[in-house]
């Protein structure tokens, strides 16, 4: 597997998984649709990278650089659990400041277990659209 930027190359399957790995996530949502081009209008002006594995896109990650906010994290269901996550997350941390920043909705579970085991720190709980969320910093080097 590698990290490489985001080329156009890239939009199609970027798409796909953003709306599977929403759905996947997010399953106790009332099934709004989410349209294919809702990657683009959510990704807009954020840096993103995007994980490879042989000839396939396996998830990516996009970051609103001037905050240290990273905005999305998604991995293609199919290749949940097989490092795709650590190593998208872990690549955006070598290039952005500190502390970073990040929100987990609250129920994501599998999610907020995640950054927690990677050294995330929720600083506060908030309520967004979506229901509950957790503002969590990361200020490691």
């Amino acid at each position: 597997m590698q990290v490489v930027a985001f080329t156009e190359s890239h939009r199609t399957a970027l798409r796909r998984i953003y709306r599977q790995a929403r759905r996947t996530a997010f399953h106790w949502l009332d099934g709004r649709p989410l349209l294919a081009e809702a990657f683009d209008g959510d990704t807009r002006g954020e840096r993103i990278w995007v994980c490879e594995g042989g000839r396939k896109t396996l998830g990516f990650i996009a970051v609103w650089e001037r905050e240290h906010f990273i905005h999305h994290l998604y991995v293609d269901p199919r290749y949940t659990g097989r490092g795709v996550g650590s190593l998208l997350l872990d690549h955006a941390l070598g290039q952005i400041g500190r502390p970073a920043v990040l929100k987990c909705i609250a129920d994501n579970f599998r999610a907020r277990d995640f950054y927690l085991a990677r050294g995330w720190l929720v600083v506060t709980e908030e309520r967004g659209p979506d229901g509950p969320y957790l503002l969590m910093h990361y200020a490691r080097r």
